[in-house]
């Protein structure tokens, strides 16, 4: 698979690797920096993996890709969970991807998370151990969070369903008209990046 082909290739390279996606961003949370919160989990022995929560983004009713790009041209951030709809029902920001100690690393489970050596735990930024096949529950980014832009504009959404996806699973257009059920915020922290 790519990751053990990634693994091989910089794995004796680098001490960790973030399995993200390009539709992905992480955002660390003042004052915190990556290397602060990697250090301590360098050193536990442990530790095997950093589970990151997702910030799911909608695709803010534009048909066509916007001309400001990705980060300030989606601004809804989906909620944690539909409690204002009657349910406490999960999201997808539940979901997580990972960065992965090279020393740890085995193969992959899922494109969420790594199967990693004996006696390695992936744990989230709190050092609670995440031991749920894709997902962090409940989701929290006090310290660290992963913007997932996986919807975007229809436009960009209906080429995503073309060209299918890496798990052999892809979403249609159900799964995008379940993403508009979804309560969302305004969230503008990713818009002060450039470009």
């Amino acid at each position: 698979t790519m990751y053990e082909e990634c693994q091989a290739l910089f794995g004796k390279k680098h001490k960790w690797i973030a399995y993200v996606d390009a539709d992905e961003f992480l955002e660390v949370q003042k004052p915190h920096t990556l290397n602060s919160i990697l250090e301590p989990l360098e050193k536990n022995e442990t530790v095997g993996a950093l589970a990151i929560n997702w910030v799911m983004h909608g695709w803010d009713n534009k048909e066509k890709r916007p001309a400001e790009g990705v980060r300030k041209g989606f601004t809804s951030c989906m909620l944690d969970t539909k409690k204002d709809l009657g349910f406490d029902k999960g999201t997808g920001n539940q979901h997580i991807k990972v960065i992965v100690k090279t020393d740890s690393f085995l193969e992959p489970s899922n494109p969420h998370k790594m199967i990693l050596k004996e006696g390695k735990i992936t744990v989230g930024e709190d050092g609670d151990e995440v031991d749920r096949h894709a997902w962090r529950v409940p989701p929290s980014r006090k310290k660290i969070g992963l913007h997932h832009y996986a919807i975007k504009s229809k436009e960009e959404y209906a080429k995503k369903i073309d060209r299918g996806n890496g798990m052999g699973d892809p979403k249609g257009w159900t799964w995008f008209e379940e993403m508009m059920t979804v309560p969302s915020e305004t969230c503008l922290s990713m818009t002060v990046y450039e470009p």
